[in-house]
């Protein structure tokens, strides 16, 4: 945590294109131009000075120039690799070291990629040597090759790019786990940030949706006042949205006895996937668990628990569940 007004970073336009040519980051240039083979060398240098902008002299002096400069070239030939707006992750070996490895990710830039991947490595006991995290402008030709890194202010394609050294060894099945990890939680990262406007938007649809139910539920409109208030203040920006859907209680299905479903298409965030829910398909309530029946169908409107599964964004702890009942004007709970 920092002190209200410290300063942590300073950085003015005459600071966008610091000349990195003389000393280790230098050094790791001229390894490239030596090195590199059928890439666009400007693009690859500049690109290499932003991702070095913010790397301490001390770092870059404590690794071999060439195991750097082939790094900041994998992760350019991964931005190639991966199309504009999507997510892309590798794991590679660091050379001339049996102990280190090198965890790349690209994806646009959105809050959260740092936070969630320390977590992961951290609850895969995968030490983290340094760090880089620059967001970069490219320029693409129609083969998806860049062709030019944008200056500051630019329109145009801006990637958050991410080179993590490791301190470990990774053999070539535990590689592929780590980027299949990487990849999922990066990707529940885009969805949490993408559909956070519109999970803002459903709080505020159920603050209606609830004033609505108080005209057949009178009795119950100071709970639902409660309720209408706890959602208006999530919607202030008091909480880390990460995921929404609505489930429907009908009497449909092939058993035609009373059933919850996911409502298709209404999961936001890392809840999007109707799939990796356990209600895709209608499940009559009399085959639930006995308390997950009660919590459905009794009891009040609003429940607030903890999950069993850990976040995936973007800390590793057990989330908060806020559940609110739907009620119909029989007072029966339909969603």
């Amino acid at each position: 945590r920092l002190r209200r007004g410290a300063v942590i970073g300073v950085q003015t336009q005459a600071m966008e294109k610091p000349l990195l040519s003389e000393g280790p980051a230098g050094e790791v240039i001229e390894e490239l131009r030596r090195v590199a083979e059928g890439i666009d060398h400007g693009a690859l240098e500049e690109f290499t000075r932003r991702l070095l902008n913010r790397a301490s002299s001390e770092w870059l002096q404590s690794e071999p120039t060439d195991r750097i400069a082939l790094a900041a070239r994998a992760l350019l030939e991964l931005v190639e690799r991966t199309s504009p707006g999507e997510v892309g992750v590798a794991v590679v070996a660091a050379e001339k070291s049996m102990h280190r490895a090198v965890l790349l990710t690209v994806m646009p830039d959105c809050p959260f990629i740092v936070e969630t991947l320390r977590e992961g490595l951290q609850a895969a006991e995968i030490p983290i040597i340094a760090l880089l995290h620059p967001v970069i402008g490219v320029e693409r030709d129609d083969d998806g090759r860049v062709i030019r890194i944008l200056d500051r202010g630019e329109e145009g394609e801006w990637v958050s790019a991410t080179l993590i050294l490791l301190d470990t060894q990774l053999d070539a099945d535990t590689g592929r786990m780590l980027e299949t990890e990487a990849l999922s939680r990066l990707r529940q990262v885009k969805r949490a940030t993408d559909d956070f406007p519109d999970m803002h938007t459903a709080l505020e649809s159920l603050v209606g949706a609830l004033e609505t139910e108080k005209s057949w539920l009178g009795w119950r409109a100071e709970e639902i006042q409660e309720i209408q208030d706890l959602a208006s203040w999530l919607a202030e920006g008091n909480f880390v949205l990460l995921g929404y859907r609505e489930y429907d209680v009908t009497d449909e299905g092939e058993s035609g006895e009373r059933s919850v479903q996911v409502q298709p298409d209404s999961g936001l965030g890392i809840l999007r996937d109707d799939d990796q829910s356990a209600f895709v398909a209608p499940r009559p309530l009399s085959e639930l668990p006995a308390d997950l029946r009660s919590r459905l169908v009794g009891g009040p409107m609003l429940i607030v628990s903890k999950t069993n599964a850990l976040s995936p964004v973007p800390r590793r702890v057990r989330m908060d569940d806020i559940s609110v009942k739907r009620i119909g004007p029989e007072g029966e709970v339909v969603g």
